[in-house]
């Protein structure tokens, strides 16, 4: 997990990742994550693709501009290529 430009947690502990964020002083909830989501790690995205979201980060990132589709966990990151390439070449991307 990438925690700002030059922080990263290569551990799948959950505390210790955690630990990592508390020690970053990154908001851990609400608005102020997804702003300090938005500003330091996602600051260059304007498409996200997710198995889901709250209300809270979906309202955050869209009324920002940035666009989420969502797909069912599981699904192969070939059926997403091949989702948004057959979308591009409608006119629906």
């Amino acid at each position: 997990m990438r925690l700002g430009r030059t922080h990263w947690v290569t551990c799948h502990d959950p505390e210790a990742i955690h630990e990592a964020i508390s020690r970053l002083n990154i908001p851990a909830h609400g608005v102020a994550k997804y702003e300090w989501l938005h500003e330091n790690v996602l600051n260059d995205v304007n498409a996200v693709i997710a198995s889901g979201a709250c209300q809270t980060s979906y309202s955050y990132f869209t009324t920002s501009g940035v666009q989420l589709s969502f797909v069912e966990p599981g699904t192969s990151i070939n059926e997403i290529i091949n989702y948004l390439t057959d979308a591009i070449r409608e006119g629906q991307g």
